[in-house]
């Protein structure tokens, strides 16, 4: 924006209003007596000099913003540390900015604008007011009952036809794909960032569809006259916000360190095991430790286990050879095109008996708050033993447990 005082202004100023101090000093010549007279005439220069003051101030064309391109944060945490937040949360920039957002931890997660314009079936989150959708996390595969696949606008890059240039104006729906921490299945390319411009002044929220109704974020576009932070206050902002989710995840790792016992059929107990932490005490769904609490559980034969996920969603499954099951894999559809399929050896409740039997597989599904197989699971253990098990979902990070099945006495 030009200057508005200084030297530089003082003489624009001058040369401005030049006619119009001509104009005033001519009507005061003659004297007090004239002046009386003249008043009228004095006080319409007076609004011309206004005028024309105000004039000289409101032309004075902002200067032209280069563009920058600026970088946020995707989650954070390793191994089984998990926090699924945008760092920091809200940015502002000016328009004809661009966004780089960098992946910043083991988990997937996606960067995705717009709630239309989207492929395949939709579904609403907690965090969207009613009526607005994403897309559905899987599609059924046509051919195959009860297989799904995990919908491509989750997987692979998308942008609506509205959108030109990767530009971002309101309209439609853009979203990164899959950015991974880690290396993904065979057949998947691993993604790590993801950059879209931004031309249009306006609020827009944006969300990573795998943790919607956790992780979301918004970009504030304002014009060249307003102000926004450099990359610099952007990265402090960010340091800040990820100081105060990370320092919760000691709390969590301590919740439950010993499983809950109560008293069962015919003497026996029901041990219960947490899939991931509770919110006990630190009230944020954001921060999420992907750990079985505890890992390990000695029990007597005859005693049931009972494991509750309480938020993120998880499998808890014994499987007899090793390794384990894929949670997803790339297979090609009928018509050639490559899907990810998600595995219904460990996504479905695979059940044979109530009792554990070592020989066979056994998982829950994915159990948790919004799963359709309920938050869930239990198993009746009587032949003792070792048996190690995992989260089909987070086995790859480190969610492992065992049960060690003592003979009764």
């Amino acid at each position: 924006m030009r200057e508005t005082s200084g030297p530089g202004f003082d003489r624009l100023l001058r040369l401005s209003l030049f006619p119009a101090w001509q104009q005033i000093t001519q009507t005061v010549r003659g004297g007090p007596g004239a002046t009386r007279r003249r008043i009228p005439a004095l006080l319409a220069v007076v609004g011309t000099l206004v005028l024309a003051t105000s004039q000289s101030i409101s032309s004075a064309a902002p200067v032209a913003q280069e563009s920058r391109n600026l970088t946020v944060l995707v989650g954070a945490g390793r191994d089984t540390d998990d926090v699924f937040a945008f760092f920091p949360q809200n940015i502002r920039v000016h328009a004809g900015d661009s966004i780089t957002w960098d992946q910043n931890s083991d988990s997937a997660h996606t960067i995705s604008f717009g709630t239309s314009g989207f492929p395949g079936p939709a579904q609403g989150t907690i965090s969207l007011p009613p009526g607005q959708t994403v897309p559905a996390p899987v599609l059924p595969i046509a051919g195959r009952p009860g297989v799904n696949q995990a919908n491509p606008s989750q997987y692979y890059p998308f942008m609506s036809p509205e959108i030109v240039d990767n530009t971002w104006n309101g309209v439609g729906f853009a979203s990164s794909g899959r950015l991974t921490g880690s290396e993904p299945q065979p057949g998947l390319p691993r993604v790590v960032s993801f950059s879209l411009t931004f031309d249009t002044p306006g609020t827009y929220q944006y969300r990573c569809l795998i943790h919607g109704n956790q992780m979301y974020g918004t970009v504030e576009v304002v014009d060249a006259t307003a102000t926004a932070p450099s990359q610099a206050e952007i990265d402090t902002q960010a340091e800040a916000e990820q100081a105060v989710l990370t320092a919760l995840l000691p709390a969590a790792h301590a919740q439950n360190p010993q499983a809950g016992k109560a008293a069962g059929a015919n003497g026996t107990s029901v041990w219960s095991v947490q899939a991931g932490n509770t919110q006990a005490g630190i009230t944020d769904l954001r921060v999420q430790v992907l750990e079985f609490m505890p890992k390990n559980v000695t029990i007597t034969a005859g005693d049931t286990v009972l494991w509750t996920s309480s938020f993120a969603f998880h499998t808890v499954g014994f499987f007899p050879v090793a390794p384990p099951p894929p949670d997803t894999y790339v297979d090609t559809a009928a018509d050639g095109s490559t899907i990810v399929v998600t595995n219904p050896d460990t996504a479905n409740p695979h059940k044979p008996a109530d009792v554990f039997d070592p020989r066979q597989a056994f998982t829950s599904g994915r159990i948790g708050y919004d799963r359709p197989a309920g938050n869930s699971w239990t198993l009746i253990f009587d032949t003792p033993g070792v048996y190690d098990y995992i989260c089909a979902v987070h086995g790859d990070r480190g969610m492992k447990g065992t049960i060690t099945v003592l003979p009764r006495a």
